[in-house]
């Protein structure tokens, strides 16, 4: 019953009438659009801190444990595409590989994308060892170079060897910068 429509690079929608049921749907409709447009271009990103007498987290492989209070803990395993951090108790951040990014550069595969680091663990090499092993399993995957783009943090990438490419053009619009590396 809601009226969607593409007008430039906006998706407009609008309710037939001002009934209760209709704004309910108009602001679900327009969420569930939110939301699937920001899954897509940006990645769903969710913040865990484990704290608390006896509440643990740990990683093995591509388990992540928690120890949250239960008989058990509670395992799970990374989804594909996903890489979690874990250092001690804390969970410090996540990465997601994906084999395209940007849609105006489909030739460009695969991306490292969403690298998240918690403020408080900045600096201290984590981001690093995160790139590394997402490198390390791109290159079990059969790809010899991986890409990544960033509007924020170049020199961060510079200094871990990876070779500026030029500005491209985001899906959002406005400019990024590209980067690559050999693995």
């Amino acid at each position: 019953e809601m009226e969607i429509k593409l007008e430039g690079s906006e998706v407009i929608v609008t309710r037939p009438n001002d009934l209760k049921k209709m704004k309910s749907l108009h602001g679900l409709t327009r969420t569930l659009i939110h939301n699937m447009v920001i899954g897509v271009t940006e990645g769903y990103e969710k913040v865990l801190e484990v704290n608390g007498v006896g509440y643990r987290a740990s990683k093995s492989g591509k388990t992540l444990t928690l120890n949250l209070g239960f008989s058990h803990p509670v395992e799970m395993i990374d989804p594909e595409g996903l890489e979690s951090t874990v250092d001690g108790n804390k969970i410090i951040g996540f990465c997601t590989l994906r084999e395209n990014r940007l849609k105006n550069h489909l030739n460009l595969n695969p991306w490292l994308c969403n690298v998240m680091i918690f403020d408080e663990f900045k600096g201290k090499g984590y981001a690093k060892t995160m790139l590394n092993f997402a490198c390390e399993k791109f290159k079990t995957f059969g790809y010899d170079k991986v890409y990544s783009w960033t509007d924020q943090v170049p020199d961060f990438y510079k200094k871990l060897g990876w070779k500026y490419e030029g500005k491209i053009t985001k899906n959002e619009g406005g400019e990024g910068l590209l980067f690559s590396k050999e693995i």
